[in-house]
């Protein structure tokens, strides 16, 4: 794994772990929830966009593929 790489995975894990539940007090539940969408989204962009989690990054984040995924 690759320095950006390892650094946007542990960025989505301090966020679930941390930062929701910790910080800001929501549920396990909720966490599990946003962990839960954020591994559809991922395996999305795997299947429909031919990008793996290797190539995932923040710049994939954009508005428009995330229309794409929601209204698929």
């Amino acid at each position: 794994m690759k320095k950006n790489e390892m650094q946007f995975y542990l960025l989505l894990r301090d966020f679930l772990g941390e930062y929701l539940i910790e910080k800001r007090n929501f549920s396990a539940k909720t966490a599990n929830a946003y962990r839960q969408s954020l591994t559809l989204l991922r395996k999305y962009f795997k299947e429909a966009k031919g990008i793996g989690f290797e190539r995932m990054g923040f710049s994939l984040y954009k508005r428009e593929l995330i229309y794409e995924f929601l209204c698929g």
